[in-house]
């Protein structure tokens, strides 16, 4: 694998460490075989006891949002009217 970042080359590898362990191959022959650690194989075996096939797909990635659509929209207001008008006496870091 060339980038760690290639999401899909990453699931491809755990998808098929899935079919390895249902081969019934040891994880650390999966782990030599893939170029993993044999913990890492133990991660995947256990999403795999919890979850099934889809719990090694990728999932969403970053931090979980805080704010639902709507609060987004309302800050996004805010920020477009200005310091001023949310009752801040100056605008400090800014241009104006």
């Amino acid at each position: 694998m060339k980038h760690k970042r290639d999401f899909k080359a990453l699931e491809k590898r755990r998808l098929k460490g899935a079919k390895l362990l249902a081969r019934g191959l040891s994880k650390s022959e999966i782990a030599r075989q893939l170029g993993v650690t044999r913990q890492t194989v133990a991660v995947w075996e256990q999403r795999l006891d919890e979850g099934g096939r889809d719990s090694l797909k990728r999932g969403a990635l970053g931090r979980p949002r805080q704010l639902d659509a709507g609060q987004e929209r309302e800050v996004a207001k805010l920020l477009m009217a200005g310091a001023l008008s949310c009752g801040y006496a100056l605008m400090f870091g800014t241009d104006s």
